[in-house]
Formats: C-alpha cells, structure tokens, sequence
C-alpha cells in the first residue's frame, strides 16, 4: 500500500487571498468617500467569505486530525479495481454522521480571451461507498477498506496546455455541528487497459 497525500492548495488558496483581500478593502475603506465604502463592503464581506471557507477545513483538522489514506497503487490501468484504506486516530470524542470514498473524475477546461482566462471544472462521481457514522472515543482508531473501480469506458489522466482530466479518490467525514473533513487524493490512470 503506498500513502496518499491530500491535496491542501484549494485551503490555501482561499484562506490566503480572502486575508489579503480583506486586509486591503480595511485600508480602502478607512480612507475612502461614503460611495466607496458602500461599494467595497460588499467585496469586503465577499471575501471575508473566503476567509471562512479556508478556516472552515483547519478548524475540522483541529477536530479529529488528519486521517491516513493509502493505496494498493497510484497508478492504474482503465478498468482496473484497487483498494483505498482509511485509518484514522480521534483525537478527542466525535459524533460522526458517514465517512465517505468517492472515486471522482474531474474535467477542468482554460479558455482564453483577450486578456481574460476562464477557468471551467467539471467533478463526477463514478463510484461511492459509504460508512455508517457513530460515536469515536478518544484515542480509538477507524479502519476501513474501499474497493474502488476504474470504469472499463473511462479516459485516463490526460493533461495538455488548456484542459486536464484527472482522477481523485475523495475521502469525506462529516461531523454534525462541524466544518466536514474533505480531502482529495490524486491517483493517475495510465493509457492501457487492465489485463
């Protein structure tokens, strides 16, 4: 089994650029004229959003911790099965509605115009497997298995200088009360078929 990493970068997208965002439109907004003001708490309050959004994933984290995903392979032939393991310690006592594997193709498309570049991603679940929740003790450990299954008629990973194709495993716990703990792991699916 070779361990997954998660990819954090959307976080820290969000998270960064709604702080500097919001920094800015506090300076704008303390120096600016009434009409301004009006104008830019709008985008203040849009990126304070943003802020949200990128604390929302620590504050899970901060929760319940990181789980360990690992993969019977990271690289895989269309059609081919592999195994997914979740492990993961509690750090504290946690109420959990499900956790979730998503086997999640994802399309993202950049087309250009003029100066502007648009950016169109489009996410489909070809395959999910459910844990029923329950109540984890401090200290306990979760592990479970999924059996995942690239699709015989599926593409596999492609990426050019304008679109990519990629393959993710998506692990979700969801907490009631709780910001959900979502983290996508990359996996490449080779240009052959599985024998």
């Amino acid at each position: 089994m070779e361990q997954a990493r998660a990819g954090r970068r959307q976080d820290w997208t969000a998270l960064v650029a709604g702080l500097a965002f919001l920094g800015f439109s506090v300076i704008w907004l303390s120096s600016g004229s009434l009409p301004g003001m009006f104008f830019f708490t709008a985008f203040v309050a849009f990126r304070g959003w943003g802020v949200v959004r990128g604390v929302r994933p620590f504050l899970a984290r901060l929760r319940i911790g990181e789980p360990v995903i690992s993969t019977s392979s990271r690289r895989l032939p269309v059609g081919a099965d592999f195994v997914v393991a979740c492990q993961h310690t509690w750090r504290r006592p946690v109420e959990v509605n499900r956790i979730v594997a998503e086997l999640v193709l994802r399309e993202t498309a950049h087309s250009t115009s003029g100066t502007k570049t648009r950016t169109a991603t489009h996410e489909e679940v070809v395959q999910r497997l459910e844990t029923p929740g329950r109540r984890f003790e401090a200290g306990e450990v979760f592990r479970q298995d999924y059996t995942l299954r690239i699709p015989s008629d599926g593409m596999h990973t492609f990426t050019a200088s304008d679109n990519r194709i990629g393959w993710y495993v998506k692990v979700s716990m969801e907490l009631p009360r709780w910001p959900d703990l979502r983290r996508y792991y990359d996996i490449t699916v080779a240009p052959e078929l599985a024998g």
